[in-house]
Order: C-alpha cells, then structure tokens, then sequence
C-alpha cells in the first residue's frame, strides 16, 4: 500500500477566534442579536411616528385654544366700555331702554299634511292579519 503524500498535507489554521465565530452556533446567536436589534428599532421607529402625529394633534389643539383666548380677551375688552355692557345686557336678557319698543317676531305655524304617515308607528303582527279581515 503505497501512501500518496496528499493525504497527509496539513490544511491551513484559520485560528481559534476564526473556528470560534464561523461556527453555527455563533451565527444562530449573532442571527438573534440581529434580529432583536431590527425589532428594537421599528419599535422606536412606530413611537417616533406616534409623536409626531401627537405633536400636529397637540399644535392644532393650542391654535384653536389661542383663537379662542383672543376672542374671549376681546369680549372682556368691550365689556370693560359702558357700550360693551349695554349690548351684552340686550342680547342676552332681551331689556330695552324706555321709550323703547320690543318686536318679537314668530314663525308661522306649518299645516299638517293628510297624507304623512307615521313612520315610526309599526303594527304588530297579530293588527296585520286583523287588517286583512
């Protein structure tokens, strides 16, 4: 038996730390560090995305309460003048100075047609077969 000297050649060392990381369970273990990272970061990613539509909610929400304080600071303003007062007092109590008129103004009252039908009044069953006879 003859020995073919290609069987015994030496294979090149890739090193310990080399053989220590290319091995299948450092990659299964770096595969889920992987995917632990990716999943970390869609999650900042969705909570970045809900801050910014809270912050249009919340702009909107003070630029409505900013309109709003102006408006009331101008009602406070014409209610500091004696003609402020008076046109608030006529509004909402309806008084008159003397010599004054009211004239209140009343809508007609509409007629009734005669073929409305009362949607909302539904017969039972047993009026139905009453109505047939």
């Amino acid at each position: 038996m003859a020995l073919d000297m290609h069987q015994f050649e030496r294979k090149p060392k890739r090193g310990k730390i080399k053989d220590m990381v290319f091995s299948f369970p450092s990659i299964i273990i770096l595969g889920i560090f992987c995917l632990l990272t990716i999943n970390s970061t869609w999650d900042v990613y969705k909570k970045s995305q809900d801050t910014k539509k809270n912050l249009v909610a919340v702009t909107k929400t003070y630029d409505e309460l900013k309109a709003r304080e102006s408006e009331l600071t101008g009602k406070i303003d014409s209610l500091k003048t004696p003609l402020g007062v008076e046109r608030e007092i006529r509004e909402k109590f309806g008084f008159v100075k003397e010599g004054e008129e009211v004239v209140v103004i009343v809508d007609a009252p509409q007629k009734e047609k005669e073929n409305d039908i009362d949607i909302t009044e539904e017969k039972s069953l047993w009026q139905k077969i009453k109505d047939w006879f």
